[in-house]
């Protein structure tokens, strides 16, 4: 009976131990992208990637990295408002809310969205797969 309760216990704690990780791995690719780190993303990233900007363009791996790597697309902030995390099998859905401070192609972007990122356990390790976000308008005036 004992052992039917410790395994119990090791299992719930699994979830809470695989959230964490793979919020880990999400932050320190948000913190990559702040600090123009090529090197560490390349590795972050799976080469199967698809990245959808806010502005509605996409791009894959090669094509964000080239951007990151010329500097045409520069992050100066991303913090999370809110996030949830998901796990199938090896696959992990995060969605939530973030705030971005970045430049594109010499354009200011400073606005509040909200995302979907998709994750893959690769042998241990949380790679990303693919990221959606959409851009929350900013409230409008009350009218009077």
């Amino acid at each position: 009976m004992l052992t039917l309760l410790l395994a119990l216990a090791l299992e719930a704690q699994a979830p809470v131990k695989d959230e964490a990780q793979i919020t880990a791995a999400q932050d320190a690719r948000f913190a990559a992208m702040v600090k123009g780190d090529a090197a560490y993303l390349e590795t972050a990233l799976d080469p199967s990637l698809t990245y959808h900007h806010s502005t509605g363009s996409a791009q894959n791996k090669t094509e964000f990295m080239a951007a990151i790597r010329a500097g045409a697309l520069k992050y100066k902030a991303l913090d999370i408002v809110e996030r949830k995390v998901r796990r199938i099998g090896p696959i992990a859905i995060i969605t939530g809310v973030f705030r971005l401070q970045a430049t594109n192609n010499g354009e200011t972007i400073d606005t509040k969205a909200r995302f979907t990122d998709v994750y893959e356990n690769d042998h241990g390790r949380w790679v990303q797969l693919a990221w959606q976000n959409t851009r929350i308008p900013e409230a409008a005036p009350s009218p009077r």
